[in-house]
């Protein structure tokens, strides 16, 4: 008798102990996953696509597009931190710093471009919804417009992808860094972007990271685009 209880308790620790490595097992491929989302989402897989600075004469209706490449949605700040990890950095023809927009939050992870504008675009018949709101800081006909890290957060990667355009001065033009093919020399700086009638500059690029000044194009029927892929009707 005795034989038999030990051989059931012995049953019942060999039970127990594969229910605790089939936890063990589980508890580790959670982690893993979610380590490996984490891995995925970041901050620097993006470019600009897109920027108007003016519509009819009205420099307050201005829009830019930034294409995500992969996984970088990581904009905003996240848990337990107090900066957002990328903004917009503008300059005047002169090359003055004019201002900087801190994204406020992040945006869904997929492949999707986001439209920041300003409340005047958003109040256009036909106009898409802005994925962010901002104020008018795209200097109209020369400047200089940056998606890139904020130094402020230690948890952000590097990342400037910039486009001068007019007559931003050459020597201040600079090199766009991070994302997914490193150091690109941007180059003198593209056409001026007039704020007269309605047009865009455009990146022509489809390849993935940043390109030189020059692939920046005019072009005369802007498509602001935002996450739901809805664009000017």
């Amino acid at each position: 008798m005795y034989a038999q209880h030990g051989k059931e308790e012995a049953k019942d620790l060999t039970h127990r102990n594969k229910n605790l490595q089939f936890i063990y097992t589980l508890a580790i491929g959670v982690v893993l996953l979610l380590s490996s989302s984490r891995a995925f989402a970041t901050n620097d897989e993006n470019h600009i696509q897109e920027i108007m600075a003016g519509v009819n004469g009205n420099s307050k209706i201005q829009f830019i597009v930034i294409k995500q490449e992969g996984g970088g949605n990581l904009w905003g700040p996240q848990a337990g931190e107090t900066q957002s990890r990328v903004m917009l950095v503008f300059f005047d023809a002169t090359g003055r710093e004019t201002g900087k927009f801190r994204f406020p939050h992040s945006v869904p992870l997929d492949t999707n471009p986001q439209l920041i504008a300003t409340q005047d675009f958003a109040n256009l018949p036909g106009a898409p919804t802005p994925d962010f709101i901002m104020p008018p800081l795209l200097s109209p006909i020369s400047g200089k417009v940056c998606f890139t890290n904020n130094p402020l957060n230690i948890n952000a990667l590097s990342r400037t992808d910039c486009v001068s355009y007019g007559s931003f001065p050459a020597d201040q033009t600079g090199t766009d860094s991070g994302g997914c093919n490193g150091t690109v020399t941007a180059g003198p700086p593209t056409a001026a972007l007039p704020i007269m009638n309605t047009v865009s500059l455009k990146r022509t690029s489809t390849s993935c990271g940043s390109v030189a000044n020059s692939d920046f194009a005019i072009n005369t029927t802007p498509t602001p685009t935002n996450d739901a892929g809805k664009t000017l009707t």
